[in-house]
């Protein structure tokens, strides 16, 4: 069983790197022509559908081999599943029915449906990386080929039929989304793009890879995936000061892009302030922030503050309700969500991941964890953005000593 377990769990791993970084483009074209109700329902959903049917199909499993299985919980594994049981506990406490609840879950529990995927199916981390090396160039040519066609096709209807059409615009600038359902979910998989090429060796065509992302990466205008990078980049090099001259040259890179940045604003009307805070999108997300954080301290009482509102109560959970509540913030969507509990749950198994990579020298994982811990400051990344989730939450469970489940005959 144990065999068939990791195998199954493994087969569903994979499919999930593999496909989610290019799903919005099938949806998209799916879209264009007509697909609608069930059919589109499991064009999107099918990786939820499937992990969730594995995780039951494993758990009646283990209840019949009880004897002959021990499960075996490192502290990360507790801490997640701890979640998970608050997440699940927290319909008793939501104003909403339970189909809402399981829409809630869809959203903000897919990070850790991925980790305890991954965690079963316990996997070799470099056929992980040898997967990777043909998603990331894929997204990157996907990327270009969108440029390319917005040049010699610019705003034809043509494009809409191959999901590539253009949707999000500052000012008069199309934004880059290549594969991804928006720039800054893309912005959000460029940096993982361009962490993973920079710590590994194995990427063909190393240095065009990262000055094609980091180009892209520019022209998402996506500020939270850039701040990351930086902050990123900056951690790095205040933690391995025996690198210096590799990482001023990427620091170096990363100015000249900023400039380059602010460059094409000012050849657009000078409308450097518009572009760097997307007009009025900033005070928007500004003022998203401060509801939020209004309606977590007034909407409820004492055992809300502590546990939240319920799955499902704020995020893109909220786009099927009449009105919507979007923090702007996955730590705030977690806070109101889950409460003071859920988001300490989050913070504690974010700093002992990077703790423990920091200990074993991983910097491919404590340098992308934390470009994206510092990304869901400013957005939705882990529940708008399956792809990044999939990915950051499968390189976490990587650091794992141990499989989940042991053959009692080897404890």
């Amino acid at each position: 069983m144990l065999k068939q377990t990791q195998s199954i769990a493994r087969a569903l791993l994979y499919a999930a790197l593999v496909a989610l970084p290019f799903q919005s483009i099938w949806l998209r074209i799916a879209e264009a022509h007509g697909v609608a109700g069930k059919p589109f329902f499991l064009m999107s959903d099918w990786y939820e559908i499937l992990i969730l049917i594995f995780f039951a199909v494993t758990i009646v499993s283990l209840l019949f081999r009880a004897r002959h299985i021990s499960i075996k919980l490192s502290k990360l594994d507790a801490i997640f599943l701890s979640l998970y049981i608050l997440a699940l506990l927290s319909f008793f406490w939501s104003n909403h029915t339970l189909g809402y609840h399981i829409i809630g879950l869809r959203y903000s529990m897919l990070g850790v449906y991925i980790y305890f995927l991954t965690r079963l199916a316990y996997p070799e981390e470099p056929k992980i990386q040898e997967i990777l090396v043909y998603v990331f160039w894929g997204v990157v040519i996907v990327g270009i080929l969108q440029i390319l066609l917005w040049i010699f096709l610019k705003d034809s209807p043509f494009l809409a039929s191959l999901g590539m059409q253009q949707i999000h615009k500052i000012i008069v600038i199309p934004q880059v989304y290549g594969s991804l359902p928006g720039p800054n979910q893309f912005g959000s998989f460029l940096v993982h793009c361009l962490v993973f090429a920079y710590f590994t060796t194995i990427i063909p065509k190393r240095n065009w890879f990262m000055a094609l992302a980091l180009g892209l990466l520019i022209l998402t205008f996506s500020r939270s995936a850039l701040i990351a990078l930086i902050v990123a980049i900056v951690l790095y090099f205040l933690y391995s000061p025996k690198k210096t001259a590799s990482i001023y040259s990427l620091v170096g890179i990363t100015f000249f892009a900023l400039l380059v940045w602010f460059g094409l604003t000012k050849l657009f009307g000078g409308e450097i302030r518009d572009i760097f805070t997307h007009g009025a999108s900033y005070s928007g997300h500004v003022n998203a922030i401060h509801i939020a954080i209004d309606r977590y301290l007034h909407d409820g009482g004492v055992w809300n503050l502590l546990f939240g509102y319920g799955a499902g109560e704020a995020g893109p959970a909220t786009f099927v309700r009449t009105q919507s509540f979007i923090p702007e913030s996955w730590y705030l969507q977690i806070l109101y969500e889950y409460g003071i509990l859920g988001l300490l749950l989050i913070i504690t198994a974010f700093c002992l991941t990077v703790r423990e990579a920091i200990r074993v020298k991983h910097h491919l994982i404590w340098v992308g964890l934390t470009a994206m811990i510092v990304n869901s400051l400013f957005l939705h990344v882990f529940s708008d953005n399956p792809a990044v989730t999939a990915l950051t939450f499968s390189v976490i469970a990587l650091l794992a000593t141990h499989p989940i489940l042991i053959a009692r005959s080897q404890t």
